[in-house]
C-alpha cells in the first residue's frame, strides 16, 4: 500500500562550550620605564579575547604572584601602572634591573585562564 509522510524543516544551533582559554592580542614582552617615573604612571596595557570565537566575555586581567611588585594591572582595562616609585639597584630585581610579571587573562563566566609573561625594565 501507499504510505503518508510528513517534512519539516528545523533549524538546530550548536550552543558554544567556553573550552578555550582568552588569548593575548596585545602583549609587550618588554618595556622600558624611566627610575623617575612617578607613582601611578601607565606603563603598558595588555588586551586579551575570548578564545571561543564569536563569543565576547569579559576578560579579567590579573598578576600572577604579585608579592610586593611595585606593579598594579586593572583588572577591567588591563593596564599595569607603578605603585611605588622604581630602584635600579633593588633586590627585587633579579635580573639586570628588570621585574618579570606574569599576567593573566580570565574568561569572567568561566576560569579558563591564559598567561603571559614579559618584562618591565629600567633603562
Amino acid at each position: 500500500g501507499r504510505t503518508n509522510t510528513g517534512t519539516a524543516a528545523l533549524l538546530v544551533k550548536v550552543k558554544d562550550v567556553e573550552d578555550q582559554p582568552p588569548e593575548f592580542i596585545v602583549a609587550s614582552t618588554v618595556i622600558r620605564v624611566p627610575e623617575d617615573a612617578p607613582i601611578g604612571t601607565t606603563v603598558t596595557q595588555v588586551k586579551a579575547i575570548d578564545g571561543d570565537r564569536g563569543v565576547n566575555n569579559r576578560i579579567r586581567y590579573s598578576i600572577s604572584r604579585n608579592i610586593s611588585s611595585p606593579f598594579r594591572i586593572d583588572g577591567s582595562l588591563g593596564t599595569i601602572s607603578t605603585t611605588m616609585k622604581l630602584d635600579r639597584e633593588d633586590a627585587r630585581n633579579r635580573a639586570n634591573a628588570a621585574y618579570i610579571l606574569e599576567i593573566v587573562a580570565t574568561n569572567r563566566t568561566q576560569k579558563l585562564s591564559q598567561r603571559h609573561r614579559f618584562e618591565q625594565k629600567s633603562p
